[in-house]
């Protein structure tokens, strides 16, 4: 009876040690699917600078509220809300400048400086106007502009261009597979985003280029806002704005 034991305790550690040795590490392969588009903006942001240096930090502060009322003003002739000028930085300092013939910094009062962020969304085609009356109003702000994509139209874009990266990896692994012949099986993982982890290279093959860079849909121009002579109306050309998604794919080939 304990032979017999012995005997099935082998048999059974046999099988064990048979199927271990049939287990084998799947073959894959990796690739980047990618898309692009140019797209024309239909939103910009304007950032307004107003300045002032006065010898009292309360002049200043004065200053400052007088233009920003006056810009105020002017946008409310193109039916922009005053409030929609939301403040990005505010700032009252000593203000001190370098005399060459003395070598020494001299104080000149007190500087203040008032950033507004005005994003035109439905306003965007009031843009060269609203540049205009910058340009030639007495508040003689400075002024950058940063053209963009509304939300709702990035948001659409990029679930078109995910789906063209999905569609990019298959045509760039089925081909690759047709060349080495074989086969591609079953989707292993799915990752969106340009990051790969070197756990993701052992046992496959990599094609692509994972930079890791973001994206990108903004352009920008600066405009300097002290001539207040001008007449003519600026004209805004805005270039378009490429647009780019992509998504990292690994397959099973057999």
């Amino acid at each position: 009876m304990k032979n017999q034991i012995f005997v099935g305790s082998v048999l059974l550690a046999s099988i064990a040690i048979s199927a271990c040795n049939s287990t084998t590490k799947t073959s894959t392969i990796l690739l980047e699917g990618t898309a692009k588009e140019m797209v024309m903006p239909n939103n910009a942001k304007l950032h307004i600078t107003i300045e002032c240096i006065n010898k009292s930090y309360a002049k200043s502060g004065d200053e400052l509220k007088q233009k920003a009322q006056l810009l105020k003003n002017e946008l409310a002739k193109f039916n922009i809300d005053g409030k929609e000028l939301k403040t990005l930085n505010f700032s009252i300092v000593k203000h001190s400048e370098y005399n060459s013939k003395t070598g020494t910094y001299e104080e000149k009062g007190y500087r203040g400086v008032h950033t507004f962020e005005l994003v035109l969304n439905q306003h965007y085609d009031k843009l060269g106007a609203v540049i205009d009356v910058l340009y030639n109003s007495s508040v003689h702000a400075n002024l950058d502009i940063y053209h963009t994509v509304q939300d709702s139209t990035l948001a659409r874009v990029k679930d078109q261009l995910l789906q063209k990266s999905l569609a990019d990896a298959k045509a760039k692994a089925t081909s690759i597979a047709n060349g080495a012949e074989v086969k591609l099986d079953k989707i292993e993982k799915i990752r969106y985003g340009n990051t790969l982890q070197y756990s993701d290279l052992e046992n496959g093959v990599m094609v692509g280029n994972f930079s890791g860079a973001g994206l990108m849909y903004k352009t920008e121009m600066a405009v300097s806002g002290e001539n207040a002579d001008m007449t003519s109306t600026i004209e805004i050309n805005p270039k378009a704005i490429e647009i780019s998604e992509s998504v990292v794919v690994s397959w099973e080939i057999k």
